[in-house]
């Protein structure tokens, strides 16, 4: 039943990816990921991704690859074609780190949207583009508005809208981001949510490039507690995340983890021997 919910409008599974590889473009390579291609990019390249797509008008997404995601695309078969036809799909997961390795390649870093949007900001405030954020409740969203603004006091935010809706309103809010056609819209409705209204919706909205988001904004607005930077080099976010919010979190990860590695032990032994990892 819930398969049927969340199945998408819009069917890409039998097109292809993007022609134009923006990775190969800057001489950045991917690695195969459960058969999503992930670049091999620390932040600052990701950033340089991002730039290059703004200044070519490139028009497309960025998909933020982690252990839960791979999971829910072998529940959600769509879901991986959101990935496989990303102008970018990062590593925003240790998993996806270690998958990497076990295919023989290593990924630089794994990239935060809760740390990498500084940079977003940055770039957008300094190239006088624009943003559009749709997630969250209206209360959170305000305040995480107000603390990027005061950071950031020449951003350019053309519009933001709860991320809480009902698919009945989503052609009022389509009309409301297409009337501003935001450089960048980046949308929070937690995973596979966010990604299924993008694929039934960007090219509709008018903006150039969408980032999906997930709980960006309950950072931001201060409302949830960044991982501490040495659990996050260990690879150890998921364990912070589980212990301050069980109750929303241990399915995730008290099995969803376990899954994730059966799978890449999985795929390991149908793949022949890798090269030395470089």
């Amino acid at each position: 039943m819930r398969q049927e919910k969340l199945m998408v409008g819009r069917d890409i599974s039998n097109e292809a990816p993007p022609v134009h590889s923006i990775a190969a473009d800057l001489g950045l390579n991917t690695v195969d990921v459960f058969g999503m291609p992930v670049i091999l990019a620390t932040k600052e390249q990701l950033t340089r991704c991002l730039t290059y797509a703004l200044e070519n008008n490139y028009r497309g997404w960025f998909g933020s690859l982690n252990a839960h995601a791979v999971n829910l695309t072998y529940e959600y078969s769509w879901l991986k074609d959101f990935f496989k036809h990303s102008l970018v799909c990062y590593s925003d997961g240790a998993g996806v780190l270690f998958a990497g390795w076990m295919n023989g390649t290593k990924i630089p870093e794994r990239i935060a949207l809760t740390d990498w949007i500084f940079d977003i900001c940055a770039l957008t405030e300094r190239t006088h583009r624009s943003l559009y954020f749709l997630a969250t409740h209206e209360s959170t969203l305000e305040k995480a508005v107000k603390n990027l603004t005061q950071r950031f006091p020449s951003l350019n935010i053309v519009g933001y809208r709860t991320g809480y809706f009902d698919e009945s309103e989503s052609k009022a809010i389509v009309e409301d981001i297409r009337k501003v056609q935001p450089h960048i819209l980046i949308i929070g409705r937690g995973m596979p949510l966010q990604e299924k209204w993008l694929m039934d919706h960007f090219d509709e909205t008018g903006a150039q490039i969408a980032l999906d988001a997930g709980a960006l904004f309950d950072y931001l607005a201060e409302e949830k507690i960044y991982c501490p930077a040495m659990m996050g080099e260990w690879g150890l976010e998921w364990f912070f995340r589980l212990i301050t919010e069980p109750t929303r979190y241990w399915k995730r990860y008290l099995i969803g983890n376990p899954l994730f590695l059966y799978r890449i032990i999985r795929e390991k032994r149908k793949r022949p021997t890798p090269k030395n990892i470089r």
